[in-house]
């Protein structure tokens, strides 16, 4: 009788891609098929039937020490919706299980799929407590599902991604903001829509991109340094002030270890200022005066400089 395995050991892999992703966890990609009822005049039933079939969206968590060269690189791609989109944004790779001892258990191929969803970019100086999680969904035209060999699947990391860390971070943009101190940033990712177009001679649709929303952000940083925050509130929302020439930009690097290198740029763009917000205060406590700045979000590029 063979023996079973244990589901806790996922790994992710882009076509032409040498180095691999670590999921913290795994979902989706399942083949389902639509369900179409018929009723007829000379029957007391419903008939059923079998209709359109798809696949439904890949999810997955990754921590930011685990991602992948070319998992960061389509995140780029996405965001910058270069005018070869249609082939270039689209991926085709493989996800699977692997055994205790690194033994291919399982996997399920993926093909043409485009990234929907990208979160948790979020910067926080105060957390030491190590790397992030990425949370991303793509959504495939194609799935199969493969039985493992038992072939050993031996893992590649991008080596500068282990420095990833949330709490490395610089800011800049803001026009003429003292950013110096800023201690949290948190929101940014984007969700992008799909069309699907099924035709008379295809069994699965094709999925077209159709439109990046990209998130609000919100940045934290001490009272005694927002006065410009507190100025562009008053003119763009008292006194109306917020068309095209009143949004401005803003930038979030993530640093390595030594605060020396960028490793990865999010660029901000069409930013304007929505309210400013102050937790509540008590009395006697020690603690420094924080306000946080919720910003809307125009435009946004995600952007790896690790080799």
């Amino acid at each position: 009788m063979s023996r079973t395995h244990a589901a806790g050991n996922f790994f992710f892999l882009l076509d032409g891609e040498p180095t691999a992703a670590v999921l913290g966890n795994v979902g989706g990609g399942e083949l389902k098929m639509e369900q179409a009822e018929i009723a007829h005049s000379t029957e007391l039933h419903v008939q059923k039937t079998g209709s359109n079939a798809s696949f439904s969206p890949i999810s997955f968590d990754v921590s930011a020490a685990m991602l992948s060269k070319g998992l960061l690189a389509w995140f780029d791609l996405t965001t910058q919706r270069v005018s070869e989109g249609a082939t270039k944004n689209r991926k085709n790779g493989w996800w699977g299980t692997l055994t205790a001892d690194s033994k291919v258990a399982r996997s399920k191929t993926f093909n043409e799929a485009l990234i929907t969803k990208v979160g948790g970019f979020d910067a926080k100086a105060s957390d030491k407590g190590g790397s992030f999680n990425i949370q991303v969904e793509i959504q495939p035209e194609l799935v199969q599902d493969v039985k493992g060999d038992g072939s050993d699947q031996k893992l590649t990391v991008t080596p500068g991604v282990k420095k990833l860390t949330k709490y490395n971070f610089r800011c800049g943009g803001l026009a003429g903001a003292n950013l110096k101190r800023v201690s949290e940033v948190t929101g940014a990712g984007f969700t992008q829509k799909t069309a699907s177009l099924l035709s008379g001679e295809a069994r699965f649709p094709e999925i077209e991109p159709a439109g990046i929303t990209y998130n609000d952000i919100k940045i934290t940083l001490p009272q005694k340094d927002a006065d410009w925050a507190f100025e562009w509130l008053d003119d763009a929302v008292r006194l109306g002030n917020y068309g095209a020439d009143k949004e401005r930009q803003f930038s979030l690097a993530f640093l390595d270890t030594a605060f020396k290198e960028e490793l990865v740029n999010i660029d901000f763009d069409e930013v304007m200022i929505k309210t400013i917000s102050e937790p509540k205060k008590e009395n006697n406590k020690a603690e420094i005066a924080m306000v946080t700045i919720d910003l809307m979000v125009g435009k946004m590029t995600i952007k790896s400089n690790i080799t």
